[in-house]
């Protein structure tokens, strides 16, 4: 067996195992080391193996990346053996594998060398120079590869997404896509003269229905024929049973004060009525209801306050049932008039998350 010349000994070099490394692959083990800063890298190295004295000597002529091996192994699996036999064919057919090189950005001081299908790490090496032109073209080929592009995890992304259209959604009564919102800014660009015409155009057309029309859709024309009202027009101008209407550029709260605003007026109005239609009662019947009254109170005084913490113990929670466009911060403003509820309402339906509820579930409203 002969022993390469210029050899140039790297570390303490192993007394059964004796590691020579051709100088190509000591160009890209230290490139490849460059990269692998701060993360785990493998090279897969090819050569031969001789026997001599009881003595293993290695000679190491080609490496290649190797994605499935990012830590130590003393047992490659079957992916593995798949990707270093696929390298192997493809660049290095004249060799065999004889192990593999851990690259974390630190000097390497050692391999990982099979025997006996049991990968053990062996230190020192010796680095030599001769004529390789397997591991110059592989390294030619991985210079010219183009850089994968960065794959984005967009599963964060997409959730804050959807959480403004519901947002967006229960404010405005509309659902707007970010995505389409950015692909028709990029196409305004190219083509804005023509999109400021178009609009100028459908805002005349506007002007022109509206004052053919008037101000609350079309009405009855000259030959007697009827006309609806837009659906949007009516949700703007009245409101859907049981649902809360909000105009554009009114906020939630306002509008609910406004709801809750129009109810006492009309309870008032009520009351109003009726007192002005029951018969007047003299002054003389008048002081003896009021006497009797006060005489009654005084007598049921107890009995009312137990009751009344009775009644105060055996309240429970109110069932609700989630309808669509609803969210915990639209149900406590409609319930309690604030937003202060709304970890209430988490706990006692044991929610982690405020912004995921489902249409149809149904939860417990606290008691205020």
């Amino acid at each position: 067996m002969e022993i390469p010349k210029n050899v140039t000994q790297i570390g303490e070099l192993n007394e059964f195992c004796r590691v020579y490394i051709e100088d190509y692959v000591i160009s890209f083990l230290k490139q490849m080391n460059a990269v692998a800063k701060d993360k785990h890298m493998a090279l897969a190295l090819y050569g031969r193996r001789e026997e001599e004295e009881g003595k293993t000597f290695l000679f190491l002529y080609g490496a290649a990346k190797v994605n499935y091996i990012q830590k130590e192994v003393r047992h490659l699996s079957q992916a593995q053996k798949q990707e270093i036999q696929w390298n192997l064919q493809k660049y290095f057919p004249m060799h065999t594998f004889q192990g593999y090189a851990l690259l974390n950005g630190e000097a390497v001081e050692g391999f990982y060398i099979l025997e006996k299908e049991v990968c053990r790490f062996v230190g020192g090496y010796a680095q030599f120079y001769e004529k390789n032109d397997e591991m110059l073209a592989y390294m030619l080929e991985e210079r010219q590869k183009e850089a994968t592009p960065e794959v984005v995890n967009r599963e964060k992304y997409d959730t804050v997404r959807q959480r403004q259209q519901e947002r967006r959604k229960d404010f405005f009564g509309e659902e707007v896509d970010p995505e389409e919102e950015e692909i028709k800014a990029s196409e305004g660009k190219h083509s804005g003269f023509r999109y400021t015409a178009i609009a100028s155009l459908g805002v005349l057309c506007m002007l022109g229905v509206m004052v053919a029309t008037g101000p609350y859709g079309l009405q009855k024309d000259s030959n007697g024929q009827e006309d609806m009202q837009t659906e949007s027009l009516q949700v703007v101008q009245g409101k859907a049973e049981g649902e809360t209407v909000i105009k554009p550029g009114e906020l939630l709260s306002e509008a609910l004060e406004q709801e809750n605003q129009a109810q006492i007026d009309l309870q008032e109005q009520i009351v109003g009525e009726q007192s002005e239609s029951a018969p007047e009662a003299t002054e003389e019947s008048t002081v003896q209801e009021s006497v009797a009254e006060e005489g009654n109170a005084t007598e049921n005084t107890g009995e009312s306050i137990e009751e009344s913490l009775e009644a105060a113990n055996k309240a429970e929670p109110v069932w609700y049932e989630i309808c669509k466009g609803d969210t915990l911060n639209a149900i406590s403003l409609r319930n309690y008039g604030d937003r202060q509820h709304i970890q209430a309402i988490c706990d006692l339906n044991q929610i982690t998350n405020p912004d995921r509820i489902k249409i149809g579930q149904k939860i417990l409203l606290p008691i205020p």
